[in-house]
Parts: structure tokens; C-alpha cells; sequence
């Protein structure tokens, strides 16, 4: 996830809001987080949910009346900040990037944890430090649906979190029906059909992708990793299906 840093204010606890480049505060809404070098209507917390800019100054409104915003980002960075992204800015003035609107190849990362310590998996698992079940639900609700093709849903290992996972994918189904959905996974869970079927229902046009080959039969780091039969990439519509090795 790309992140940006600058100066804070006003911002007392962390904002998540989809970016606008629009100036005129009666066409924000109040979701919006704005990019502007103007201090006025505009930037206000009646208008917008913060603002960000490369101004060497912050704004001198009253708090009561100013927007939560980060101020002194390089222009550079301000530059690869697109209408639309999804945003979460922090107390401390870094933003993360959660959804770059131009981009094919969005994730929804799902959850920290997971259930195998594979040697070349660049994520290192480790406990949930926020609710990301209700951001990714927020994340959903805010994006521009006719601009959705495709969602990762990404972990950790998502399916320890099936019953968020099932949330996710039901909202992703009627938000956004002709987006392909795909699902990283590891599979263990999937041994249990039951499971196939429930995440299946939830988005019947989802895609399991799976590692294809275990290393001699069974995922990395065997001393953790439980040997299972190699799933292939599973597809939606009732045509999952479990490969027998050979």
C-alpha cells in the first residue's frame, strides 16, 4: 500500500474518505476527502471529511470550524494521489492508500492472521490491530461501482475469517455484479467442501486462487504446513473441485 506524510491537524482520531479534487463544497460530500490550496467552504468540517494540500502552512481557521488535514505534502506526492482513491489518514499525518482508483488489480486485505507460516510469504502474520472487517465495509460502500473490475480479497489467510469473508463477498456481489472477484488463499480451510460451498454462495462468480503444485506434496515449512491434495484454481458456479495429486 502506497503512503504519504505531511503535517496534521485537527485529526483526533483515524479518517477513511474518498478522494475528491472537486472545489465546490456543495458537490462534496462529506465522505470526501479534498485536495485543495484554497481555506475556504470548501476545506470546512461542514463540507468535507478532511482536506490535504502542499500549503508550508496550516490552515488558520478556528478548529471548531476548519476540516481535519494534512498540510506540507510534497507536491510529488499530491500528484499520485487520484480522484477517487480510498484514503485512511492517521493522527500523525501519514496516509495510506487503501483503493487506487486507477488501478485493475485492487485487494481487500482481509486479516493478519493465518494458519500457515510459509518461508517465502512476504506477510508475516500476526494479530488484527483495528476492526478490518468494518473498514473493508467502508471501503466497499465508498467506492464508484461503474469504476469496480476487480477485487483480491488477501490476507494473512482470509478464510480464518469466514464469516467477515462471507460479509464481504455479499456486499461485493450486489454492489458491484460484474466485477470478477477473486480469492488468494492457502486452502487449508477448504478441505472442508462445506466451506467451498458457503464462500460459493456468498459469490457464486468467485475465483480461488491456490497455489497449483505443493512443493513435493505438501506447502512450505512442512513443520506447519498440513499436507493436502493440490486445489487447483476453483471457479464459481457450483464448479469448484478438489484434484487428486498425479
Amino acid at each position: 500500500m502506497k503512503t504519504f506524510t505531511g503535517l496534521p491537524r485537527n485529526i483526533r482520531r483515524p479518517i477513511l474518505g474518498r478522494v475528491s479534487r472537486m472545489s465546490n463544497g456543495l458537490s462534496l460530500w462529506r465522505n470526501d476527502i479534498l485536495i485543495t490550496d484554497k481555506d475556504g467552504f470548501a476545506s470546512s468540517r461542514f463540507a468535507c471529511a478532511a482536506c490535504l494540500s502542499d500549503c508550508k502552512e496550516t490552515s488558520k481557521r478556528p478548529r471548531w470550524f476548519a476540516a481535519p488535514s494534512v498540510s506540507n505534502i510534497p507536491s510529488e506526492d499530491l500528484d499520485q494521489i487520484h480522484d477517487g482513491d480510498i484514503l485512511q489518514i492517521d493522527s500523525n499525518g501519514l496516509i495510506t492508500r487503501l483503493w487506487d482508483s486507477e488501478s485493475h488489480d485492487n485487494v481487500i486485505f482481509v486479516t493478519n492472521t493465518c494458519n500457515c507460516r510459509c518461508v517465502m510469504c512476504p506477510q508475516p502474520p500476526g494479530p488484527d490491530k483495528e476492526d478490518l472487517l468494518s473498514v473493508n465495509r467502508r471501503i466497499i460502500a465508498l467506492l464508484k461501482a461503474e469504476k469496480v473490475s476487480r477485487i483480491a480479497f488477501t490476507g494473512g489467510e482470509p478464510t480464518i475469517k469466514l464469516d467477515g469473508l462471507l460479509q464481504l463477498l455479499r456486499l461485493c456481489n450486489k454492489r458491484f455484479p460484474q466485477a470478477t472477484i477473486v480469492l488468494l488463499t492457502n486452502a487449508r480451510r477448504l478441505r472442508d467442501m462445506s466451506i467451498a460451498h458457503r464462500i460459493v454462495e456468498a459469490h457464486p462468480r468467485i475465483t480461488f486462487c491456490i497455489r497449483k503444485r505443493p512443493v513435493n506434496g505438501i506447502f512450505p515449512n512442512p513443520r506447519t504446513c498440513a499436507k493436502i491434495s493440490p486445489l487447483q484454481e476453483v471457479h464459481g458456479n457450483g464448479g469448484y473441485k478438489r484434484n487428486e495429486p498425479g
